[in-house]
């Protein structure tokens, strides 16, 4: 055992098994496991998504937040400050990601048990972490989030796949 206070963070397969397990049965299906202390300065999470899933948009100001695509595929939007997309990308296992500092994103489960690796400069304090979008509903009104989430699943069906 480590006399540092330091230890190594080890997920195996069981540890992916699990989070995909308990996004299934999550209401807003998904589940996450941080591999970070919350005061430490980079933040790394795991996020397992089903479909039927998003982050409503939001942004880091000041920080740019890099996404990599384990398993699965996502949607990543971008927004401007009327709510308009002004790009997409679909990114599917082994893609790499990065929303610019401050721009308003969304994250779309595309597939059934997406898992992605996120990673942000912290260190993380829920009350500033990140900005909701003026434009989308709050994540926790669920049934508001549900019809935002079919207006852009709408949207990303009538798009080209660039």
């Amino acid at each position: 055992m480590p006399t540092d206070g330091q230890s190594l963070v080890v997920l195996r397969l069981e540890d992916f098994t699990d989070l995909l397990q308990k996004s299934l049965s999550s209401p807003r299906r998904r589940a996450a496991k941080g591999l970070r202390a919350p005061e430490d300065p980079v933040q790394i999470l795991v996020n397992c998504l089903q479909p039927g899933t998003c982050l409503m948009p939001h942004r880091h100001t000041g920080r740019p937040e890099t996404r990599y695509v384990i398993d699965g595929m996502i949607a990543l939007l971008r927004f401007n400050d009327q709510g308009d997309v002004l790009e997409f990308v679909l990114a599917d296992t082994g893609t790499v990601v990065t929303t610019p500092a401050g721009e308003w994103e969304m994250m779309v489960a595309m597939k059934a048990n997406t898992t992605i690796l996120d990673i942000i400069t912290g260190p993380y304090n829920p009350a500033t972490h990140k900005e909701n979008a003026p434009f989308a509903p709050e994540e926790n009104d669920q049934e508001a989030a549900q019809e935002y989430l079919k207006i852009i699943e709408g949207w990303l069906s009538s798009q080209a796949h660039p």
